[in-house]
């Protein structure tokens, strides 16, 4: 309903292509992941489609990154040898626009993780390094409408062209609403996702090993110990340094008139703030506990021999710091004894990794015609 002096306006919209009657959209096919054939799939992230767009005059917008089979990289956050310092992890499609991206948090929950899109005026570290501004930087806010958490594709600019603009309204007196994209994947990273970066374990035998001396009758494993506790006390002496798993080997049971229980084991660690003992003294017990699990008495127990897999945490506030002090409790029931035939210790450590995935572009069934003026 125009009142008095109101110009009611239309516009007309047709196809591309003249001889196309309709147009009806088939169904999308999702983002397959693992389709090279190593089998790696970056469990971290999960990958979303961005929608298509049509703008005021019914023009499609595709803001999805072109359809293939395309390599997602993911370089790992580098660490300076001897030091805390390091630069930070990053993410892409082919390795053509990088966004890097923060992995240490106090609280690893189901929040988006944080991009480190800053770069230029000596920034040490972000998606556009130190001499620019990233692109992530300078596309991203109100003027362009792709997803916040999109990951370029190798054609992205900063650069608001033509060719990449939406008309969301026009107006004759006050101009055309407009906005620009860039086309990509959108990479959904949960904070409490980050347990599953890519990393590779390994047995490692340097460090150093002191016990507590304070246990009587103690002598060295895979002999029974006569005591009711003993304490491994592991000092870093390698950077990164992360354990991550301990596997424990023994006896249980009953041999010789003595009783060898499976001990309870319990892992703990001091972090790189906390203070520890220096030479053969050992920190009070504990800090922060990684790993507990309850013995068993030697009666409850099949006679034979017994193997304990401790997994520990592998959220990046560990992997990325190494720790002042990491110990070991054995603790025994009253009466019985401790027989260990080896301890293994296995660190972690971030690896660059790739993915390959399938992308599809949506398509049409059309209807065609010849049609008169």
């Amino acid at each position: 309903g125009e009142g008095p002096g109101d110009t009611a306006t239309g516009m007309r919209s047709s196809f591309k292509i003249d001889d196309i009657a309709w147009a009806w959209r088939e169904y999308w096919k999702d983002i397959e992941r693992d389709k090279g054939k190593g089998g790696v799939i970056l469990n971290f992230v999960n990958f979303i489609r961005p929608e298509y767009y049509f703008d005021c005059e019914k023009t499609e917008h595709r803001l999805i990154t072109d359809e293939g089979n395309i390599n997602i990289i993911f370089t790992a956050p580098r660490q300076e040898e001897g030091s805390n310092n390091f630069k930070y992890p990053e993410i892409s499609i082919e390795g053509g626009v990088p966004r890097k991206f923060k992995i240490t948090y106090d609280n690893y929950n189901d929040e988006q993780i944080e991009w480190m899109d800053e770069g230029g005026d000596g920034v040490e570290d972000g998606s556009g390094g130190k001499e620019e501004k990233s692109i992530y930087e300078e596309a991203m806010g109100s003027d362009w409408f792709h997803d916040d958490n999109t990951m370029f594709d190798e054609n992205a600019s900063a650069e608001k062209s033509d060719n990449r603009k939406i008309i969301l309204s026009k107006d004759s007196l006050l101009g055309d609403t407009v906005s620009w994209y860039n086309r990509g994947l959108i990479a959904d990273i949960p904070k409490n996702r980050l347990i599953y970066l890519p990393y590779e374990e390994e047995i490692t035998e340097d460090y150093i090993l002191k016990f507590n001396r304070s246990s009587v009758n103690m002598i060295w494993y895979n002999t029974a110990v006569f005591s009711d506790e003993i304490i491994f006390s592991i000092t870093p002496s390698i950077f990164p340094f992360c354990i991550t798993r301990v596997d424990v080997f023994g006896y249980a049971g009953t041999k010789e008139s003595k009783d060898f229980c499976r001990p309870e084991i319990t892992i703990a660690e001091y972090g790189k703030n906390d203070t520890g003992g220096e030479g053969d003294d050992i920190p009070d017990f504990p800090p922060t506990i990684l790993y507990t699990n309850e013995g068993i008495r030697a009666k409850n127990v099949v006679e034979n021999d017994f193997y304990v897999k401790a997994e520990l945490n592998r959220f990046p506030i560990r992997m990325m710091y190494a720790p002042t002090n990491i110990q070991i409790k054995f603790t025994m029931f009253t009466g019985q004894h401790l027989e260990l035939y080896k301890v293994d210790l296995y660190i972690s450590k971030y690896i660059d990794a790739e993915e390959e995935i399938k992308v599809w572009e949506q398509k049409y069934i059309v209807s065609t015609g010849e049609f008169g003026d």
